[in-house]
Formats: structure tokens, sequence, C-alpha cells
């Protein structure tokens, strides 16, 4: 019985110590994502896809000509958002 309860109390800790290693990783990745400005955190964002789910290419324009400043440091993600807003609503409505 004393046998027994070593055991699990190993395995247990075991446990414990190996899933500790793999949650290293996810918090390390979190504190330096925190080190990021926005601009760096959506360029590796955009960069890192690799489909694109859009393919009306008039939609893809205006978004990269909206979001262009704000990547560059021009301009705010407000000024992107609100610059998209308007063109898609023009677009749409221009296509109804």
């Amino acid at each position: 019985m004393h046998n027994r309860k070593a055991v699990t109390k190993v395995l247990y800790h075991a446990f414990v110590i190996l899933f500790g290693f793999m949650m290293v990783y996810p918090v390390l990745w979190m504190i330096s994502g925190s080190f990021k400005g926005n601009a760096e955190i959506l360029r590796g964002i955009v960069y890192g896809t690799d489909k694109v789910v859009c393919t009306d290419e008039a939609v893809i324009d205006i978004i990269t000509w909206a979001v262009t400043p704000y990547l560059e440091g021009k301009g705010t993600a407000e000024d992107a958002a609100r610059e998209i807003q308007s063109r898609m609503s023009i677009y749409l409505a221009e296509q109804a």
C-alpha cells in the first residue's frame, strides 16, 4: 500500500512538471507579444497568412489602401477601420 502511494505521488509530480514545461512556451510567447507594437503584430498576422479568403480585387485594394498608412506608422488603426468602413459602404452600394 505504501509503494502504491509513492508511485502515485511520483507520477502525479512528473505529470505536473511535464505540464509546467509545456506551458512555458505559450507564456513566453505572450510575454514577448506584450513588447511588440500593434503594427508589428498586425504585420506578422498579415504576412504569415498562406491563403486569401476574399478574392474580390476591389475589396482587397480598399483594405490594402486603407491599412498601408497604419502599417507605415502614419495613421491609427481607428483611421484605417473608418476608411475601410466608408469605402466598403460605397462599394457595396454601387454593387447593389
